[in-house]
């Protein structure tokens, strides 16, 4: 025969968990359909669901930052030189960078300004002499691998010399060379200063002139350009870089 005193106690306990199962779902009610709880139970699941969905990126990134190499494909290069008595060859326009470090790190500094890689050629004279390219304010805790490393650079000496300067104009369609005077310059010779080796490949020095357009006489401020044999632009200092010139059309008078 069962125990009475073991029925109550379980009675007891029965209605214990009963009044602590109300209690809750009162609690429960209470906090789901209020709108400050709902958004609190929202907020905590969604931390919960992330952390479990991201625990691996989160434990790498808190506790392992591994080590990473990231590469920078064509960072431009900026050669330090005393360009008004030096004409510098060989030195690349740009580089791949590849910076290795903290995953942190490397993030950080991928997003800040724009990464300079650097040629300093100001300590050398003229010759053939190969130079270091490097990254500008590379922070300490990060590394750089450069490609290239290095540049064999040329340095040589400016020289000046005076050419004369023909004019050219450039035409439109259904314009012909016909329909203008020849254009009357301002400066006839310009001095141009570049390395001996430029200025013996120089052919002619033209007033380039753009009468695109034009159905009468016009004044317009023409570029100067120097060009070797084969009608390729050459990067030399020119001065004066510009010149004012002056076209009439053809028989202007008569029309």
């Amino acid at each position: 025969m069962e125990n009475p005193e073991h029925k109550t106690l379980v009675s007891k306990i029965i209605e214990l968990f009963q009044m602590i199962f109300r209690k809750l779902s009162k609690l429960f009610d209470k906090v789901v359909f209020n709108k400050k709880g709902s958004l609190f139970i929202s907020l905590f699941l969604a931390i919960i669901i992330s952390i479990s969905v991201n625990y691996e990126d989160i434990s790498l990134s808190l506790f392992h930052d591994t080590t990473v190499s990231v590469t920078i494909n064509d960072v431009s290069v900026e050669t330090l030189a005393d360009t008004e008595n030096y004409v510098i060859e060989g030195i690349p326009s740009t580089v791949d960078v590849t910076i290795t470090g903290s995953a942190s790190d490397v993030q950080v500094y991928r997003q800040q300004a724009n990464i300079r890689a650097i040629a300093d050629v100001r300590r050398y004279t003229e010759g053939n002499v190969v130079v270091d390219i490097e990254i500008s304010q590379l922070p300490s805790n990060l590394e750089a691998t450069i490609q290239p490393a290095t540049a064999e650079a040329t340095i040589s000496k400016k020289v000046s010399k005076q050419f004369t300067v023909t004019s050219e104009l450039l035409l439109g369609t259904g314009q012909s060379s016909s329909d203008f005077e020849s254009p009357v310059l301002s400066e006839t010779t310009v001095t141009i200063k570049a390395s001996q080796e430029q200025i013996d490949a120089i052919r002619s020095v033209k007033a380039i002139i753009d009468a695109t357009g034009q159905t009468g006489d016009f004044n317009v401020e023409a570029n100067v350009m120097a060009y070797d044999s084969s009608g390729t632009p050459l990067q030399v200092d020119i001065s004066p870089a510009t010149i004012q010139a002056s076209v009439k059309r053809a028989n202007s008078d008569s029309d």
